[in-house]
């Protein structure tokens, strides 16, 4: 099955409990349906990320080292080496989902460089604009150009609303399969 990067990150209080409530139910009901997990644990989501689905995996009796890959970026490196870093673990990925992105000082750069190099590589993306942030911004980005992310046109209404918060698991896998229903 298909390894998806979930991108993210947030530091404010004010949110960060409904950020990693979503992140958790999105990386979960990935797990469930059976894609495979990367995360490279950016501040706030990643390490939700990776004890829900390493739990989650335990209890059921499943292969932590198949279904996902933790993937820590030191920020004690040069942005260069995080760089280099970050385009190996997303050309390992098949697609990326993007959340949130909130840095102290507003938009994640983490986020946005992960966003880039994405793009650059051609990988398909899912960014949740209704989580804010960067996010918003990547999302406002391939709405413009739809036409080329033509996977996300039935859906793009969505992923900007806020609304379907509740709904956003769904949504994120509903798009998953049909961007590999012909590749497995």
């Amino acid at each position: 099955m298909c390894r998806i990067f979930i991108s993210g990150s947030i530091e404010n209080s004010a949110v960060e409990s409904k950020a990693k409530n979503l992140a958790r139910s999105i990386a979960l009901e990935m797990v469930a349906n059976g894609y495979r997990i990367c995360t490279s644990m950016d501040l706030g989501i990643g390490s939700v990320i990776a004890g829900s689905v390493v739990n989650y995996l335990i209890d059921r009796g499943m292969d932590v080292d198949d279904v996902i890959k933790i993937r820590p970026v030191d920020e004690f490196t040069s942005r260069d080496q995080q760089f280099r870093f970050r385009k190996r673990i997303i050309g390992m990925c098949d697609a990326i989902v993007f959340m949130f992105g909130g840095g102290a000082d507003g938009n994640s750069a983490n986020v946005v460089e992960e966003y880039k190099i994405a793009k650059f590589l051609k990988k398909p993306l899912i960014p949740l604009g209704f989580t804010g942030y960067a996010s918003k911004e990547i999302y406002d980005e391939v709405l413009s150009s739809i036409e080329d992310y033509s996977y996300l046109k039935p859906y793009a209404q969505y992923l900007g609303n806020y609304s379907m918060i509740n709904y956003s698991s769904d949504l994120v896998v509903k798009i998953l399969d049909i961007i590999f229903r012909n590749k497995d």
